[in-house]
């Protein structure tokens, strides 16, 4: 009896062993202007790999990410996934005009709340493994410039941030000021990806007074 049975479930077991399939490649593609696009077969682990992406957005009526297009993007999405088959359209490989040294497109964070920006600043500091202490301090900053503005940060020019920052200079000690200047530079090279024409526009060299002899 005890023989028949292990014969019953060696038959069975075949039936009960769930089949493993290999996901999909992912494909990245050309998107809007200064973006590209990554079908992704779900996976836990591959949705959980691309948040880590900074300016990634979810396009719900396609059914994919869109990731802002920087070299340093397409690179980090390569290493990321470099264990899966990733299908690559030649568009996306393919050099464009060059634009002055520095220059990236920027990302449009504002679409979302701008407390979207505020976690993409943040994770980019992190990753960049600025200290925690200063991390606190630019998000601080950050957080200022967005409340005094009350606009989106698509929207910021170079007027607004030389206006805010008069305010600074009037009602607070210089150093609170440059370290303010310090913060909201990284915040629209890193997390905004201004051009360097915009930061020398907003952030003008500070020319010291003189002293009088």
């Amino acid at each position: 009896m005890q023989n028949a049975k292990k014969r019953y479930i060696h038959l069975i077991q075949p039936f009960y062993t769930m089949p493993t399939y290999p996901l999909r490649p992912i494909t990245i593609k050309p998107g809007p202007s200064g973006w590209i696009l990554v079908e992704l077969p779900y996976s836990h682990e591959r949705v959980e790999k691309i948040k880590t992406i900074s300016g990634r957005k979810w396009h719900e009526n396609d059914h994919c990410w869109a990731i802002p297009r920087t070299t340093r993007t397409i690179e980090r999405l390569k290493a990321l996934f470099s264990g899966d088959q990733i299908i690559v359209d030649p568009q996306v490989s393919q050099k464009k005009k060059s634009n002055p040294l520095g220059w990236q497109p920027a990302i449009q964070v504002a679409l979302g709340p701008k407390s979207e920006l505020i976690n993409t600043f943040r994770t980019i500091l992190q990753q960049k493994a600025y200290s925690p202490h200063t991390i606190k301090i630019y998000i601080f900053h950050a957080r200022r410039l967005i409340k005094a503005l009350n606009k989106m940060p698509a929207d910021l020019n170079e007027e607004d941030i030389q206006n805010y920052l008069r305010q600074l200079q009037t009602h607070n000690t210089e150093n609170y000021t440059s370290q303010a200047i310090r913060a909201l530079k990284s915040l629209c090279r890193l997390a905004l990806h201004k051009s360097p024409d915009f930061l020398h526009n907003a952030f003008p060299p500070r020319t010291k007074p003189h002293s009088q002899s």
